[in-house]
């Protein structure tokens, strides 16, 4: 039989929705809940996620992407791409303030037809295979949802999504998930073509997944020190080296992420001190990126030489 596992999450559930999360636990919960276009991969990869095929023009103007047959809300209802077309129309929406609207603020969406849809990039961008990574929304509940009520709406509380897992209840303090799995091949009807994604009749990995919620480091470290949860994650670096320090048979595991720590200075002030480069130079030289790295990341970062990471393509 399946196990179960117990994930504690720092942070509590506040809007839980791909264009609305504002809180890390909001975050993990929609990885696991929402699927985008394409999916990252490893490496500097993408895979096909909710499309199975795409094409770009020449020059990177205009995308095409193409629907897999078998996508389906976790309430049943085929993913289209009405869903594509009203996910992004809520990110261009005056309302909207997420971080995410830059970026979608220049496209044209068009859906072909139900399984079909056409981005027209007013400027072209060459990382927009890593932007279609943007989980959708189901436009059958909630067309007709302003882009500022969004993050506040009933679904952001209850949400439907179509990914891996499916809800089955939130509170302040705990999330419990299902795993969702794929269509299985009728056995009464050998000849009959699977689609996309089918698999045979089996038995998940994982049966169930809760998540509990806490509030700080330390409450989230005390709660996997004494057995309540089987994992802790987004623990600060230093925390999570620390906690594995003292508990026997703990396992750090790296997740590499793309957040780039700086300070930007005034640099258009005549009377600034930063304008001229010699102290911007000397600045830079008196810090000790290493010492921050190791004592305060707990070694789990690298310098950055430009505001670009060097894992990026």
């Amino acid at each position: 039989a399946a196990a179960g596992h117990v994930q504690g999450v720092l942070g509590r559930p506040s809007s839980v929705t791909p264009l609305t999360a504002r809180t890390q636990a909001d975050r993990d919960l929609v990885a696991l809940l929402f699927r985008g276009l394409v999916r990252l991969g490893p490496g500097n990869s993408v895979l096909p996620d909710l499309a199975d095929r795409w094409a770009v023009e020449e020059g990177g103007a205009a995308w095409t992407f193409h629907l897999r047959e078998d996508a389906r809300w976790h309430d049943g209802v085929p993913v289209s791409s009405a869903d594509v077309v009203y996910t992004v129309h809520v990110l261009q929406d005056p309302g909207y303030g997420g971080p995410l609207a830059a970026t979608w603020a220049r496209v044209d969406v068009t859906a072909i037809d139900a399984r079909t849809v056409r981005f027209e990039l007013g400027d072209p961008v060459g990382g927009f295979l890593q932007a279609a990574t943007l989980p959708l929304l189901p436009a059958h509940l909630l067309e007709g949802v302003a882009a500022d009520a969004l993050a506040d709406h009933p679904f952001a509380r209850a949400p439907l999504g179509d990914g891996p897992f499916a809800l089955v209840d939130l509170t302040t303090d705990a999330a419990v998930l299902e795993p969702v799995l794929p269509p299985v091949v009728d056995p009464a009807e050998p000849l009959a073509d699977p689609g996309p994604g089918a698999v045979e009749p089996r038995t998940p990995r994982l049966a169930r997944l809760e998540l509990r919620f806490y509030d700080t480091p330390g409450a989230l470290a005390a709660a996997f020190a004494a057995g309540d949860v089987g994992s802790a994650g987004d623990l600060p670096a230093a925390d999570a080296l620390a906690l594995a320090a003292t508990t026997p048979e703990t396992q750090v595991i790296r997740y590499p992420g793309t957040i780039v720590t700086a300070v930007a200075f005034d640099l258009r002030s005549p009377k600034s001190p930063f304008a001229d480069p010699r102290t911007r130079r000397a600045l830079l030289a008196a810090l000790d990126r290493a010492a921050l790295i190791e004592n305060l990341l707990g070694g789990a970062g690298a310098r950055a030489d430009t505001l670009i990471p060097p894992s990026s393509w």
